[in-house]
């Protein structure tokens, strides 16, 4: 019973926002984890559908279920840092509201992280994508304690980085302390996107080791409308949220090169241009589909970034490029065909 387990092993935080039935999967896979010592803290962020009745289902028939509301919705940046505030578990765990658990990944990775004092444990994901299952993994295995003292450079020289909270169950300690060193302003910011590079790196700086295990923990899928998929497969895709991710995307570069010393700035360059390929994916999109001076007027405000990961380079080589017109209503067409393969890290 969650009221006599005031410091649970874990808690499984689950932001949801609008995910309907999907949040029933995600609940499911958090209930049913091997460990019994656990917190699932599901924060509504402003739901205005069925989801969170699916959630108050859940905590009435589980004790450990406990649910935190937000009257409006305030992003996921702002969320996730509740969650860490008010967590109440010794580590922490990520979940989606659309995603899933692996059924024992809570108890593996609190064997590493309570067993060998480790304060971060990395492990491996299935990412679902247009019927197709692949596994998103660590380029090398850290052998346990190779990553004590300098977690981050360790991580950043032995090309190991997941980059995003899916991936990492942290100690919540340690997460608190990186809220502290990211500093209030981004966190209370609205960021929908590239905020958990930004957490993933301050935990890095303040962890003191950190390991990854080759064992499946997470299912990502990537749903119509979800960013992995950058909303190609919708028919549609508006001005403004081309606009927002790019503004997302920026703060958070900005953010996270500023927590890196200058002599590992460069080592992060392959970890995100190399595997990720976001930004370049979306000044290629945005050359296709925006008129010369709407795509000008788009970028305009970047120009004047420092070159991050090469992607500002990328934005000014793609100005003089030509595009179609603009569809009527404000938004752009997105051409036909298939989406480009997905790429596992």
């Amino acid at each position: 019973m969650l009221s006599e387990l005031r410091h649970p092993a874990v808690t499984v935080l689950v932001p949801f926002f609008n995910e309907g039935p999907l949040l029933r999967r995600a609940l499911e896979s958090a209930r049913g984890q091997t460990l019994r010592d656990i917190e699932i803290l599901c924060i509504d962020d402003g739901a205005d559908d069925a989801t969170l009745a699916i959630a108050v289902e859940f905590a009435q028939g589980d004790d450990r279920v406990r649910i935190l509301h937000n009257a409006s919705n305030q992003g996921i940046n702002r969320v996730r840092c509740r969650g860490v505030r008010e967590a109440r578990g010794k580590f922490l765990l990520s979940l989606d509201g659309d995603d899933a658990l692996e059924r024992d990944i809570a108890e593996v990775a609190y064997g590493h992280g309570q067993g060998l004092d480790v304060d971060v444990v990395e492990f491996l994901e299935y990412v679902y994508r247009n019927g197709m299952r692949g596994i998103r993994r660590a380029k090398e295995r850290i052998p346990y304690g190779i990553a004590h003292g300098k977690p981050l450079h360790h991580l950043l020289r032995r090309c190991i980085f997941a980059g995003n909270m899916r991936r990492i169950f942290v100690r919540s300690d340690t997460y608190r302390a990186a809220l502290d060193l990211i500093g209030p302003e981004f966190c209370n910011s609205r960021i929908d996107m590239c905020e958990d590079l930004v957490h993933f790196i301050a935990i890095h700086r303040m962890a003191r080791r950190a390991m990854v295990i080759e064992k499946i923990g997470y299912h990502y899928f990537c749903r119509k409308g979800s960013l992995c998929l950058l909303d190609l497969d919708s028919q549609t895709i508006s001005y403004d949220v081309l606009s927002e991710r790019f503004r997302d995307q920026m703060r958070a570069f900005r953010r996270a090169f500023a927590l890196l010393h200058h002599s590992q700035r460069h080592l992060l360059f392959p970890h995100i241009a190399g595997t990720n390929k976001l930004l370049e994916r979306e000044c290629d999109l945005c050359k296709k589909l925006l008129p010369p001076e709407n795509y000008a007027a788009l970028l305009a405000p970047f120009l004047d970034e420092p070159d991050y990961l090469g992607g500002i380079s990328s934005l000014r080589s793609l100005l003089s490029a030509s595009s179609p017109e603009l569809v009527p209503g404000g938004s752009v067409g997105v051409p036909a065909g298939p989406l480009p393969p997905i790429a596992f890290a």
